[in-house]
């Protein structure tokens, strides 16, 4: 399984669904992290052979979408969030605390534009930035999850260079 993890699209949707759409033959699944349901209603849509999840973000307010979900794939267990109800722009304690108490292997989170792969505990920690709003970089980014049918876990950030792509971290 290989997967897209977009987060912070905020309607912005251009970068998004170009990048989508470049790698829909690569990827099996994307994954948004909130900050714009519309937008992943829209990748919905638009990729109707995808299997395609979605969070709440906290500028989601009428959102008919929950603030969390657990998913299972290839053996690991992936626990995704926006992140704003674990206070991740000032620690990824909560957020790790709530992965563990899923049992996740792996906690795709958003909400602070900040890219960055971590692991803890066993647990990788995933923040794909944001696709419209980067924070701390000059550059949008995205991320990709790839899991081995042997359950073997490889993550990336990329960043989004005027046409060019940049991994920026990987684990």
């Amino acid at each position: 399984m290989k997967a897209l993890v977009f987060s912070d699209s905020h309607g912005r949707r251009e970068s998004m669904l170009e990048i989508a759409q470049m790698l829909a033959d690569d990827v099996t699944h994307i994954f948004h992290l909130g900050d714009n349901t519309e937008d992943c209603d829209l990748l919905r849509r638009t990729f109707p052979s995808h299997i395609v999840f979605g969070v709440a973000g906290n500028c989601d307010f009428a959102a008919d979408f929950e603030l969390s979900a657990n998913i299972e794939i290839n053996g690991k267990r992936i626990f995704i969030t926006h992140g704003h109800r674990y206070s991740v722009k000032h620690s990824l304690y909560r957020l790790l605390c709530a992965a563990k108490e899923n049992q996740a292997d792996i906690a795709l989170y958003g909400h602070t534009h900040i890219a960055d792969i971590t692991g803890e505990d066993g647990i990788l920690l995933m923040n794909p930035g944001s696709i419209a709003l980067p924070r701390g970089r000059e550059y949008k980014s995205y991320g990709i999850l790839d899991i081995a049918e042997d359950g073997t876990i490889s993550a990336s950030v990329v960043e989004v260079h005027q046409g060019t792509y940049k991994i920026i971290h990987s684990n």
